[in-house]
């Protein structure tokens, strides 16, 4: 099984984040050093999830988490540092996936693509605030901070790509062409649907098998 330790070999440089799934509540026992981090992003994504960025500050979550004000600064600079890390820990779930798709008992190439696209798409349905955050282009600075994380996980969905290659039932043998076309497909229509520009919410898998036809040789 492939997983993103392997990917090393690529020369992908980025690290996963430690996600703290359950709620931090204010009045818990003090956190040590090395898990505060995880705590103050996981409070700053279930306020990202509800309020938005325009909620996330670095008292807010230091309130939520329960330390003081002064601790976030341990690990984040400013606010713009705060969004980068946020943004950084998503773009290594979108890359988890793709790795999780690779290791999915799937025979051709044509259909661990189709996997992926879906994949992709429910990844940036299901987490809008989080997908708009990380594709953000607002920010220069914020934009130059995600720059690695961007390139890490693209480069991952490359190997993904050539993984499907690798299997057969795809139209071309050009990882970089097919990931290109293939990303530029998938992230078009979570922008649509997420930004509410269909006038109704499609049959997502149908409109993901037209998206990707141009790569797939066995229909």
């Amino acid at each position: 099984m492939v997983t993103l330790s392997t990917l090393r070999s690529y020369r992908l440089v980025f690290t996963l984040s430690t996600y703290c799934l359950a709620r931090v509540e204010i009045g818990l026992s003090p956190y040590h050093h090395g898990d505060l981090k995880p705590a103050l992003l996981a409070a700053a994504r279930e306020i990202l999830e509800t309020d938005g960025t325009a909620g996330l500050g670095l008292r807010r979550i230091a309130r939520d988490v329960g330390v003081s004000h002064a601790a976030p600064y341990r690990h984040f600079s400013d606010h713009t540092s705060l969004l980068a890390s946020l943004a950084s820990s998503g773009f290594d779930e979108l890359a988890e996936t793709f790795v999780a798709a690779t290791n999915a008992d799937v025979e051709h190439g044509d259909d661990l693509l189709r996997l992926g696209g879906r994949a992709y798409v429910d990844f940036g349905v299901e987490n809008p605030a989080m997908f708009s955050l990380m594709f953000s282009h607002h920010d220069e600075a914020l934009f130059e901070q995600l720059r690695p994380s961007y390139e890490a996980a693209y480069a991952v969905f490359v190997w993904f790509i050539d993984s499907a290659i690798a299997r057969g039932g795809l139209a071309t043998s050009d990882a970089q062409t097919a990931a290109a076309a293939a990303w530029s497909s998938v992230h078009g229509l979570v922008i649509l649907i997420t930004e509410g520009h269909l006038p109704e919410t499609p049959d997502i898998g149908a409109v993901i098998e037209v998206c990707l036809s141009g790569l797939l040789a066995r229909r």
